[in-house]
């Protein structure tokens, strides 16, 4: 079997403030990959091959993620982002890219603490994703994406500075290697800064 983690520099952290972190800062080196059959990887390939206790392999160990010890993944759709207030201000329902908490602010009938989109292949939105965070005291948020890969946390919950985010599939596990510096980095796709700027639209995979 094959086993892979992929870790992306600087997914979902985002705000002005972050533009200034390691995260939104350095280039994206690309897709790290971990296979659990070494007999397979091509030389200078880049795969790196870790244990398989299965197998009697060995190796280093995969690179920890704030999925482990969660429960297994569930396709799921998350609540629709198509509203008309949107038609108003983007002239489509869809909000795929657009800065979340530009409108969604604290004082907003409804108000996000954090929200963006995640797409996939050919940049078509990625729908249900599961997007989570995972706080310094250790509870967790979680949600979904919906049809067309937008996601979002409505301000019922704190982040911390110091959380962990990440984002998966059934087949693909990616979690932004730094954690968020502050409360403020919620608007994900927020323009000039790392989803909203250099480093791209959230990805999976």
């Amino acid at each position: 079997m094959t086993l892979r983690h992929v870790i992306f520099p600087g997914i979902l952290a985002i705000s002005a403030a972050c533009a200034a972190s390691s995260a939104c800062s350095a280039p994206d080196p690309g897709l790290v990959i971990f296979s659990t059959n070494p007999a397979k990887i091509k030389t200078d390939s880049g795969v790196i091959a870790i244990g398989d206790a299965a197998t009697g392999e060995t190796g280093p160990a995969p690179p920890a993620s704030i999925f482990d010890g969660q429960p297994a993944y569930i396709s799921t759709s998350g609540p629709s982002t198509d509203q008309a207030n949107h038609m108003k201000l983007f002239g489509t329902t869809d909000p795929a890219g657009m800065d979340c908490l530009s409108c969604h602010e604290t004082d907003a009938t409804t108000p996000f603490v954090f929200g963006g989109t995640v797409v996939g292949a050919g940049d078509a939105g990625a729908n249900n994703v599961q997007v989570l965070i995972l706080n310094t005291d250790a509870s967790v948020m979680s949600t979904y994406t919906d049809q067309h890969g937008n996601f979002f946390f409505e301000a019922t919950g704190q982040i911390n500075p110091g959380a962990k985010v990440g984002v998966r599939n059934a087949a693909t596990v990616q979690q932004m290697p730094d954690p968020l510096t502050g409360s403020t980095q919620g608007g994900c796709n927020q323009k000039g800064t790392c989803h909203g700027g250099t480093e791209g639209p959230v990805h999976l995979p």
